[in-house]
């Protein structure tokens, strides 16, 4: 049995500074971790389970198999909703650090997602009576700020593009999008995972036959019936977010790594723009 995920390390931790938008830099670097501990939580998964791979039976009435999938600990999605939180919160972080440094309170101040860009568009209106009462923080969270940041709503609708791909966002970020709404999610529920096998290098049977290098897609694979097994398959697994989130089918730890290298970009961005001096 082998892990599809590659294994991921953190980088080292970043060196203090008074950057105005350091706390997002830390922040991002705590995701960071928890991507680390997701990676070594599975990958102990795997480790755990490997020799059991070599009691592979079919199933006689329809010569099917499951190759003893693993079945990771619960520690694996709480890891998973941390680091989702933390990724949410470093672009929080950005927003607020640019309503206190304007010298405003940052309650209120959030940074915008939604599956429309008409929806993020909101959050720069002048806020109107009975704002609050409709979907409320969103509506008007960042006019005051970006009175003072006049390149703030450009820089987010045009560059970062945190809303669906189907309404216009680049892949970062539509990612960035359905990342935040995972979040949502995990505030009410622990995240799920699909064990999904990838791969098979090897399998020999009985009777001389053998298979090699086939991908394969779903949980199960369907074989002939009175079939053996010889030795041990080359199995290869990865875990997938599940449904309801909006990462549902994506591969945890490479996706996980991919929004992280996109929120770097994105600290990236707001430095070029809104760095002091």
């Amino acid at each position: 049995m082998q892990n599809a995920s590659f294994i991921y390390r953190a980088p080292s931790p970043p060196p203090a500074t008074n950057d105005i938008f350091f706390e997002s830099v830390v922040k991002l670097y705590c995701a960071r971790l928890h991507i680390e501990q997701v990676s070594k939580i599975w990958e102990r998964t795997i480790q755990k389970h490997a020799d059991a791979v070599a009691d592979v039976k079919l199933r006689p009435e329809d010569g099917s198999f499951d190759p003893l999938r693993p079945r990771p600990t619960y520690l694996l999605p709480l890891m998973m909703g941390n680091a989702i939180r933390n990724l949410r919160s470093t672009l929080d972080y950005l927003v607020s650090a640019l309503a206190r440094e304007a010298g405003l309170s940052d309650a209120q101040t959030i940074f915008p997602f939604a599956d429309k860009r008409t929806g993020i568009q909101s959050s720069f209106n002048e806020p109107l009576p009975g704002d609050k009462a409709r979907k409320g923080r969103k509506a008007g969270a960042l006019y005051e700020v970006s009175r003072r940041y006049p390149d703030l709503e450009t820089v987010i609708l045009d560059r970062v593009q945190p809303y669906s791909a189907d309404d216009g966002a680049g892949p970062g970020g539509d990612l960035i999008w359905r990342l935040v709404t995972s979040d949502n999610i995990d505030k009410h529920r622990l995240m799920t995972t699909i064990i999904h096998h990838t791969h098979i290098g090897h399998i020999a049977f009985g009777k001389g036959s053998e298979i090699s290098g086939i991908e394969t897609i779903g949980p199960v694979l369907r074989l002939g019936p009175d079939t053996e097994f010889q030795g041990q398959p080359q199995l290869a697994f990865d875990i997938l977010f599940a449904e309801p989130a909006r990462l549902a089918n994506r591969p945890v730890v490479s996706t996980l790594v991919e929004a992280s290298n996109i929120i770097s970009q994105t600290i990236e961005t707001f430095e070029a723009y809104f760095k002091r001096g």
